[in-house]
């Protein structure tokens, strides 16, 4: 069993000593709502305090996947609020998200997290620009500006991303570029059609954010894209292509971006503040998230029977 599922089942068991035991001593974690925090005493006060504020917790990690020391996790995440949070008491809260873990001898050593924070905030009963810290921490992916040093090393992650992409998808034999893990999970075939819709999107969201004044960004709800444009009906390398040329084109748009581009903002329609350093953070990971997605899809195919 996988770090990633021990974490899962103890945290909706509410235990915070067998949860604290799934990080390295002195693991950090980086939590949309509470900050971050770094070793286990930290990490504990972290759990008791989110738990005393909320009950009846669902984590549900829809997809995980393991790499090395590395992995990533698509989830479902719902709780109730008690009255430790007297404005929000009683308000059911729910929302996806994706996570990702880097680890060191089969724990956690470092975590993160991405998830619609306005989405979450507003079901809480607060602003998304105006939520007292008291109850609610902003996220502190918006709040810590990246040096120029992480920048160009996220731009170069960025970069190298579309041959990362190919190279995993040239292990996927034929007969399982279709095959689905699950029935609600995707295909090789379909994470390359839904890498070109995203990074279309991407293309847009960063001209927009730099260029525009208070730029809207459109969300959009990837599943329901990959059925309405029936996804395996497509074909594969239009695709590819098309991930290849924006982010070629978009690679050298943004190493020549000047710092102050870098602290532009807008509001996403469904997360709420939005920035360029959101963007490049989100962006570096999309395509290395979704070769590990393909890669993992493999050896799950290899194990059936033939």
């Amino acid at each position: 069993m996988s770090i990633v599922n021990d974490f899962e089942k103890a945290f909706n068991r509410q235990d915070v000593g067998a949860l604290v035991s799934c990080f390295t001593e002195g693991a950090s974690y980086r939590d949309n709502f509470y900050g971050e925090h770094q070793g286990h005493a930290s990490l504990r006060a972290m759990f008791e305090r989110m738990f005393r504020e909320g009950r009846d917790y669902r984590w549900v990690m829809d997809t995980v996947v393991e790499a090395g020391n590395r992995a990533t996790a698509e989830w479902t995440f719902g709780y109730v609020v008690t009255d430790a949070v007297p404005r929000s008491t009683g308000r059911k809260i729910g929302f996806r998200g994706m996570s990702l873990f880097e680890l060191e001898r089969g724990k956690i050593a470092n975590y993160r997290e991405y998830f619609d924070v306005g989405q979450a905030l507003l079901q809480l009963g607060f602003a998304p620009k105006a939520s007292p810290r008291s109850c609610v921490a902003s996220s502190r992916r918006t709040e810590m500006a990246l040096d120029r040093a992480k920048r160009q090393a996220l731009i170069q992650q960025y970069a190298d991303g579309p041959a990362r992409l190919r190279a995993a998808l040239g292990t996927v034999p034929p007969p399982a570029l279709k095959w689905r893990p699950a029935p609600n999970e995707w295909s090789a075939h379909e994470v390359i059609c839904h890498c070109a819709d995203s990074e279309t999107n991407a293309y847009a969201r960063i001209r927009f954010l730099v260029a525009e004044k208070s730029a809207s960004i459109q969300g959009y709800d990837e599943a329901n894209w990959a059925r309405v444009f029936a996804y395996h009906d497509l074909p594969l390398e239009p695709a590819l292509a098309v991930v290849e040329a924006v982010r070629a084109t978009t690679a050298a748009l943004i190493r020549g971006l000047p710092d102050d581009a870098w602290t532009r903002v807008g509001t996403h329609t469904e997360s709420g503040r939005y920035g360029a350093e959101d963007w490049l953070q989100i962006y570096a990971d999309h395509l290395e998230i979704h070769s590990r997605q393909i890669e993992n899809n493999l050896e799950l195919w290899k194990k059936q029977p033939r």
